[in-house]
């Protein structure tokens, strides 16, 4: 019987953030490997890399997870090799907190100290970094990233390929009026949304000034 193997696609900060992550399922460390085309490096913390190009997905077993922030780049990957993404299967820290009735898709990743409340919809190759929470009766499309520190209150839509920068908030909708966050839309660091997005929106929050600094 093959062995199983658990890859983490991306030697990056995000990469190695995973890592630990993917440490809390797995016993045996030499069957984890990262998968990084642009890293001239043989190892990134104790863990071998191998190159795309000799990835051999020859056990059903196997796992993939992307730790790759592009939204671009987790597609492209996904397209490119949709055999290796058949099964169904996320990564959940175990120091997450997830409430009743989640529904999740595949190819999830969920860090350490993120909350996700009741009645939560989750698509496909969801990133949902640090800190972060997904409060009741949220839907989340495939492809979204929520970067350290995101407050997604209830009764809110994320679209597909949407990027929200660390600390952003997003307030509450209700049920009868969700606020809605448009595809592909760009949610800069801290910025707050209070009502619906259009497809595309790029919103940042209002630069810091400068206090003057008496004495």
């Amino acid at each position: 019987m093959l062995k199983s193997k658990y890859y983490i696609y991306g030697a990056g900060g995000f990469g190695r953030s995973v890592l630990p992550i993917l440490k809390e399922k797995v016993d045996d460390l030499s069957s984890i490997l990262f998968i990084d085309d642009y890293s001239n490096k043989k190892y990134c913390n104790n863990i071998k890399i191998i190159k795309s190009k000799n990835l051999k997905f020859d056990n059903e077993n196997n796992k993939i997870f992307i730790a790759i922030s592009s939204i671009d780049t987790r597609r492209l990957i996904v397209n490119k090799n949709k055999s290796f993404f058949k099964k169904k299967y996320n990564l959940i820290s175990k120091k997450s907190l997830i409430f009743d009735e989640l529904q999740i898709g595949k190819g999830n990743i969920i860090s350490p100290f993120c909350t996700i409340g009741s009645n939560v919809k989750i698509g496909n190759f969801v990133h949902m970094n640090l800190y972060s929470y997904v409060e009741h009766d949220c839907i989340i499309g495939n492809y979204v990233t929520l970067s350290p520190g995101v407050k997604c209150n209830g009764n809110v839509i994320i679209e597909d390929n949407v990027f929200i920068g660390s600390g952003a908030i997003i307030g509450n909708g209700t049920s009868k009026k969700p606020i809605i966050i448009g595809k592909g839309s760009i949610i800069g660091t801290g910025a707050i949304i209070l009502k619906n997005l259009k497809k595309n929106s790029k919103i940042i929050a209002l630069p810091p000034k400068k206090i003057p600094n008496y004495l």
